[in-house]
């Protein structure tokens, strides 16, 4: 009994830890400031989903390996974190207890849409496919210039070169290597 409380404490943390990695990913600057993703609730949504759809890729490749993740499901932990804090959201926006349900329902639809495109696309060896999605779920179809497209394409492969490099420990104490060195 104890080492099932103790574990799912340990994954809450963890979970909190990675979700935290991944909305301080999501907010640094450059995407707005230099690449023109939409500072709004909209654009931070679609950059919380990129990245979340980045770490939740590298935890189905440790789990597809038998790789101990720890007690409790790691990647579901995140999930419910990142949709309990756009449900939080959603209410200090106003959204009506009502209408949170289905508005959350819709993010959740649009997350898997959007890490399923990702994936897909990170699976081949151009950039052609990665293109189109970040064009279709960041800039909701207005094409930014070629430079941002490529800069974004080798960040998101970067990335997920980063996560790559790390195993089930890493996960399992809360660090993806989303982050670099002093970034927060």
């Amino acid at each position: 009994m104890l080492a099932r409380i103790f574990g799912s404490r340990t994954t809450q943390r963890a979970s909190a830890a990675l979700y935290g990695e991944i909305v301080a990913k999501a907010r640094s600057v450059h995407f707005y400031r230099d690449w023109g993703v939409a500072d709004s609730v909209d654009g931070r949504f679609d950059m919380i989903a990129l990245m979340a759809g980045l770490v939740l890729r590298r935890l189905a490749q440790l789990s597809a390996t038998g790789a101990d993740l720890g007690r409790g499901d790691l990647a579901q932990s995140v999930f419910d974190l990142m949709f309990d804090d756009m449900s939080h959201n959603l209410t200090e926006m106003g959204v009506g207890d009502t209408g949170i349900p289905r508005k959350v329902q819709a993010m959740a639809q649009a997350f898997y849409g959007r890490a399923k495109a990702y994936d897909s696309a990170l699976i081949q060896k151009g950039n052609a496919e990665l293109i189109d999605a970040i064009i279709r779920n960041i800039y909701r179809g207005l094409k930014p210039s070629d430079d941002v497209l490529y800069q974004f394409c080798a960040e998101i492969r970067a990335l997920d070169q980063a996560l790559a490099g790390h195993g089930a420990a890493e996960f399992k104490a809360g660090r993806s290597g989303l982050l670099a060195r002093g970034e927060s």
